[in-house]
């Protein structure tokens, strides 16, 4: 309550900078008095094998997020059935 949702989309295939760019902006719109929670969807398949499949991007933008000591991450699993 009270909280927006904001879903960014990038037409390209960069993921870490448009959301970089928006806490930068985040944080110069509150004067640096806000915290940003960035919540990262996992997909997480059933079975072991497929999980070499799926892309780690969650562990990148992670990585980087963690820097900031202004942002909180949030990484939510996200089951896939058969």
């Amino acid at each position: 309550p009270g909280v927006p949702l904001v879903t960014l989309r990038s037409p390209y295939h960069s993921v870490v900078r448009p959301i970089l760019r928006y806490v930068r902006s985040t944080k110069a719109r509150s004067g640096g008095h806000d915290l940003v929670v960035v919540l990262i969807p996992v997909v997480v398949p059933r079975r072991l094998r497929h999980r070499i499949l799926h892309n780690q991007m969650d562990l990148v933008l992670d990585a980087v997020l963690h820097r900031r000591k202004d942002v909180v991450v949030a990484r939510i699993p996200y089951r896939l059935e058969d």
